[in-house]
């Protein structure tokens, strides 16, 4: 029988190796290293569910004595060795199961839905119950931790010390193991820039990985077991020395009263809940439940009864536990935060505060939460953001997710007044949008992109919350939903001033198309959106998001659209049509498609910038501004790491340092042309 051995190559770079390191996998299909035949991925995936990949050794990595980095070892003698190893932890491992009783490590992985640990859709690798996430060295080390801790605590009692005290320190020490097995499992990752053990929850799901690195947990290094009782020390060691013990109290927010917790008894309420769809906070809390409930269900039989968290009753919308649908998802998640803030609001004093913590990113999130808040008879009185969220986070690499968390301060409110839409509503919204615009962005923060949108957007609930119920003036109800979209096209509007610093033309000037554009790019960069998202995103800025064919329809499209998600295209993609960015019927094209063709040009053909020039005539004053706005520090400092731009956004400031050569000489319109921009189709054939 064949098999695929290893060895350490070493070069400064990756072409000097002497071999293609990425030959092989395309996605989830591969190449076989044997044979050379090609392995599709339904194949892979049922491989994994029906035999199972097991492991193999590829090399030691050691902490390197003689300076910084590691040094990485590989002798066949331990990967032979390695099966023996393996077998005997096994065994021990099994052992131990069965005299301890425990349950948790056949505990099956929710297999499907959003908001799920197994989005990663590790399941379609057979990685199915909890003991498929750990090796069985791992679990023959983490099961024996067990063991010890109830010997511990069996010989702290035997010892004398009182029984509070050491019900104490057996949680501690059974903490410090949980905190351990983050890094302690075969679902871990190798970080290769740093040299170190990225943890399975910084991805915020259990996702296949197909090389692992297994910790040695007494060595000292990452991932050891000393780094983690450092970190559990120092938050004991910080949180008992602030002098205020806490009561800690273990049930639902929809039942405060069961807790003993009697009306307008607080004056004051900390909550942050779940972001809507964003997380499973239960799933993801049993890759440590599966080893704390062991360790402690016999000392805390009452919060650790169950092989895995409770969660039918959980506020989260998750599709796959509310019969399969995301209409029942949404209904179910926004029912039970009402039903929280309910209680809120009864245990509140008149003129006590709710402070409440939201992260989401989009405005049908933001909309359940103002129902729920309205619901509870709740106002809005301020909205401010804190960063909060790492730049670097693995988890929400490549989407738009919000950087800062938007702390919402709301009191009880006690008027039963209705406002009148227009008058009580709008006209200071825009009072408080910009304001806040100015503030956020210019005033010494910086916050720019979705945290702006969502912190502006936060703010503006003030002027709607504060009232029983909003209408039209026909007395038909302004409902959230539309109240959002509201507050949304009124901060994209106060975006696109400050984006555009035009003397004289102001940014009604810019066809709707690019100022779509522009705003896109600076809100969301290169993320992909909902198409729901996307479609509330144009709508104030009256661009049709459809696909349906327009004037302008036979033009590569600005939005591709994936699936249920849709991004905007760059340079790169449209550029090389001829017929982008020139005039038809008499209308002049947008600007963002003249912007495009020109970078084209540009990069791939500049002899053709002439004759493009003279065919389009495009206005140069407003085509400078887009550039300007484009390649200008407001979106030069609002890229993130692995943006897909980053080639327009060289481009553009190419374009810009060069303007008079590349442009002067070619004959372009000096006035301006006015022109309604067309309804045009967004999306491609793709």
């Amino acid at each position: 029988m064949r098999r695929v051995d290893f060895q350490v190559a070493e070069a400064v770079h990756p072409q000097a190796l002497g071999f293609d390191p990425s030959f092989g996998m395309r996605g989830t299909a591969t190449t076989c290293l044997c044979c050379g035949s090609a392995v599709p991925a339904r194949y892979v995936r049922s491989y994994g569910v029906d035999q199972g990949f097991g492991q193999k050794l590829l090399c030691v990595i050691c902490v390197n004595p003689f300076g910084p980095g590691k040094l990485y070892f590989i002798d066949d003698s331990w990967v032979d060795e390695e099966e023996r190893r393996l077998q005997a932890a096994e065994a021990h491992a099994a052992a131990l199961e069965s005299e301890m009783r425990i349950v948790t490590m056949d505990a099956v992985i929710p297999p499907t839905g959003n908001a799920g640990l197994a989005t990663g859709k590790s399941y379609l690798y057979g990685i199915e119950q909890f003991r498929d996430a750990y090796t069985s060295r791992q679990r023959a080390v983490l099961l024996e931790w067990v063991r010890q801790i109830h010997v511990a605590h069996q010989e702290m009692l035997a010892a004398g010390i009182p029984e509070g005290r050491a019900e104490a320190i057996t949680v501690y020490l059974a903490l410090w193991m949980s905190k351990l097995t983050d890094r302690f499992n075969a679902l871990a990752r190798w970080d290769n820039s740093r040299e170190n053990v990225q943890s399975l929850t910084s991805m915020k799901r259990i996702a296949m990985t197909w090389d692992y690195p297994e910790v040695n947990v007494f060595a000292g290094s990452s991932g050891s077991w000393q780094s983690a009782l450092d970190f559990v020390t120092a938050v004991i060691e910080r949180e008992a020395s602030s002098g205020r013990p806490a009561t800690v109290m273990r049930g639902s927010a929809t039942r405060l009263a069961t807790a003993g917790l009697g009306d307008s008894s607080f004056d004051a309420v900390v909550t942050d809940p779940p972001y809507y769809d964003n997380e499973s906070y239960a799933e993801l809390s049993d890759t440590f439940y599966v080893w704390l409930q062991p360790a402690l269900r016999y000392l805390l039989a009452e919060h650790f009864a169950s092989p895995l968290t409770p969660k039918r009753l959980e506020c989260v919308a998750a599709a796959y536990r509310q019969g399969g649908t995301k209409e029942g998802a949404y209904r179910h998640f926004e029912k039970t935060l009402a039903e929280a803030l309910v209680e809120v609001r009864r245990v509140l004093k008149p003129n006590g505060v709710l402070t409440l913590v939201y992260a989401h990113r989009t405005t049908t999130g933001w909309a359940t939460l103002v129902n729920a808040l309205r619901d509870a008879r709740f106002e809005v009185t301020e909205a401010w953001p804190v960063e909060t969220e790492a730049k670097s986070r693995a988890a929400h690499q490549g989407d738009a997710a919000l950087r800062s968390s938007i702390f919402i301060v709301a009191r009880p409110r006690q008027s039963t007044t209705v406002g009148g839409y227009e008058q009580d509503v709008l006209r200071p919204l825009e009072d408080i949008v910009s304001e806040r615009v100015r503030t956020l962005w210019n005033g010494g923060l910086g916050l720019g992109g979705a945290d702006l949108l969502m912190a502006t957007v936060g703010a503006g609930l003030r002027t709607y919350t504060r009232f029983l119920r909003v209408e039209y003036a026909n007395g038909d109800e302004v409902t959230p939903e539309v109240f959002m979209r509201e507050v949304e096209g009124a901060v994209l509007g106060a975006m696109l001033r400050e984006i555009f610093d035009f003397p004289s033309t102001g940014v009604a000037a810019v066809d709707p198309l690019t100022r779509f554009y522009v705003l896109w790019r600076f809100t969301y960069g290169s993320a992909p959106l909902e198409a729901g998202e996307a479609f509330v995103f144009c709508y104030p800025q009256n661009i049709e998001l459809n696909e349906s064919s327009g004037v302008l329809g036979a033009a590569p499209a600005l939005v591709e659209k994936k699936g249920t998600e849709v991004r905007v295209r760059t340079f790169a993609e449209r550029g090389e049509d001829e017929r982008l960015g020139l005039a038809r019927d008499g209308r002049a094209a947008p600007i963002v498609d003249v912007l495009h063709r020109t970078l084209w040009l540009m990069e791939r053909d500049p002899s053709g910038l002439p004759i493009f020039f003279r065919q389009a005539r495009p206005n140069r004053e407003q085509l400078r501004h887009v550039v300007q706005a484009l390649s200008g520090p407001v979106l030069t400092a609002r890229q993130s790491p692995g943006e897909d731009f980053s080639e327009e956004m060289s481009s553009l400031q190419k374009l810009s340092a060069n303007w008079v050569s590349v442009t002067e000489d070619h004959t372009m319109a000096r006035t301006p042309r006015t022109s309604d921009a067309p309804t045009m189709q967004l999306f491609g054939d793709d």
